[in-house]
């Protein structure tokens, strides 16, 4: 926590490791916190990324988030109330606990919503994928190297992004996926972007030079149940991309890009 000395700051109180006898999964260090906090077991939330954690606080009594460490999300079930892909997912409300105020509704009726964050640039020329985008999706994405932008590619959950691109001088609307593609199940992370616009015959960008501003959380990676719901899922991320982009609190972002 030394590098987040806002969130530090915020904290009630701080309870670590050696001011308690009994590591986890003993419940100590949950019940200490509880203690100090004044507060009843059953009225708090524990939120950890590793199974013997997960394990410590429900023995402690409290409601347990597991946000996984690790891919094994399945070692992650017998011990948590709930299983979330990134702390983006958080939903404090179904805890009865206050909920968060800065997601973005799309306001059509539908559960669908966009998370500000602070944006992230990436720039780099565009290299091969699995070139199945185009021809198994029919959506053509523009990837990056990962291992050239891990620094970004770190500061961010996996999961489905909004934001904008510029490409050959113009500015465009992209969504896109960092991740592994649990329907693919990739084994290696991928940077896929989407631009919003049909280039036509003039759709190969393979070594030109792509910017990129990542301005809003969509949601989670998912493992869809067939291809067609994938496809569904991936054009309803792009309608509300163009509607999002549009809201004041995040077109100015692409102002980000040279």
């Amino acid at each position: 926590m030394a590098s987040h000395t806002r969130v530090v700051e915020m904290m009630s109180c701080e309870i670590t490791g050696d001011l308690v006898v009994r590591g986890k999964p003993d419940p100590e260090i949950f019940e200490l916190a509880a203690k100090t906090l004044g507060a009843d077991a059953a009225a708090c939330v524990v939120i950890e990324d590793t199974p013997v954690g997960c394990e410590a606080g429900q023995s402690a009594g409290m409601r347990t988030i597991a946000v996984p460490s690790i891919r094994d999300r399945a070692a992650f079930e017998r011990c948590a109330d709930a299983v979330i892909h990134s702390l983006y997912d958080l939903d404090l409300a179904k805890f009865g606990l206050p909920a968060f105020e800065d997601w973005l509704p799309l306001d059509d009726g539908s559960a669908d919503a966009v998370l500000p964050i602070p944006p992230v640039v990436m720039r780099g020329p565009v290299v091969k994928g699995f070139g199945r985008g185009a021809k198994e999706l029919g959506i053509p994405t523009a990837n990056l190297d990962v291992a050239a932008l891990k620094f970004q590619v770190d500061s961010l959950a996996p999961g489905i992004y909004l934001g904008f691109a510029k490409l050959r001088g113009k500015i465009y609307q992209q969504v896109m996926s960092i991740g592994w593609n649990p329907f693919f199940d990739n084994a290696k992370k991928t940077i896929e972007p989407w631009l919003l616009h049909d280039f036509g015959d003039d759709g190969d960008f393979y070594g030109e030079e792509l910017e990129l501003v990542v301005s809003a959380y969509l949601r989670p990676e998912a493992d869809f149940t067939t291809l067609e719901a994938l496809i569904t899922r991936i054009h309803r991320d792009a309608e509300v991309a163009r509607t999002m982009l549009q809201r004041e609190e995040l077109k100015h972002t692409v102002e980000l890009l040279h």
